[in-house]
């Protein structure tokens, strides 16, 4: 059955104030462009459509803050929120079903990652594929580590297209953890990066004095940082 998958990055369509300024629109695109525009460019498969949607209003400061960098890939686009589920619907016509992929605009895929979806035959039941492993890059410092956790921001929701299209969506009960909750499988590999640089509301490269819970191995050896971060970017 003909499958599409859509790379769903949420840039600054929050309601979170400080996402909208040029200031931090600035700061992240820079961080995109370094860590996850190389990932997605270096996808052993180019067959998916990664679109990053923002806050309508803030259109003018994105699309000159672009032009300080080469031209995005065409399967790469942002979007203005009212205009991105028109833009995936047309993108996955035509399909039985499409993957739908979640990733923060500063993280990594690992750089097979869209192929193993494409090879990836899942029961008829799931309804969504879940990474629980991967790692945590501190950009500052230049630390790597390894890390685990039940139900990570890491996900694929799998959907019928005819479904999707009518409005059928997965609602994730209590944010990212409740993905777990549906009918899932698991994929055991290692297969992304955490990026921790300084601006990050959430993620931390150490989590003793936060309420969120990251299972982290010691650092990783600098005789293998190297090769592993080749494997993302």
């Amino acid at each position: 059955m003909a499958k599409k998958i859509v790379i769903n990055i949420m840039f600054n369509n929050r309601n979170v104030p400080k996402g909208k300024t040029k200031k931090w629109i600035e700061a992240r695109i820079k961080i995109f462009q370094n860590f996850t525009l190389r990932s997605l460019k270096n996808q052993t498969s180019q067959d998916f459509l990664c679109i990053l949607r923002f806050d309508d209003q803030t259109g003018g400061i994105i699309k000159n803050a672009l032009n300080k960098y080469p031209e995005l890939p065409e399967n790469i686009i942002f979007s203005p929120d009212t205009e991105a589920n028109k833009k995936i619907n047309n993108y996955i016509e035509g399909s039985d079903y499409f993957y739908l992929v979640r990733l923060d605009s500063d993280d990594m895929y690992h750089k097979t990652y869209i192929q193993q979806l494409h090879d990836y035959n899942p029961k008829p039941s799931t309804e969504v594929l879940i990474n629980k492993g991967g790692y945590i890059f501190d950009i500052n410092r230049s630390l790597l580590k390894e890390t685990f956790r039940k139900s990570p921001p890491f996900y694929t929701l799998i959907y019928k297209t005819g479904e999707y299209k009518i409005g059928h969506r997965k609602k994730l009960v209590g944010g990212h953890p409740g993905a777990i909750k549906f009918k899932h499988e698991i994929i055991n590999k290692k297969n992304y990066v955490i990026t921790i640089h300084g601006h990050n509301k959430s993620s931390k490269f150490s989590h003793r004095n936060s309420n969120e819970i990251w299972n982290s191995r010691e650092n990783v050896d600098n005789s293998l940082k190297a090769k592993i971060l080749a494997e993302f970017m």
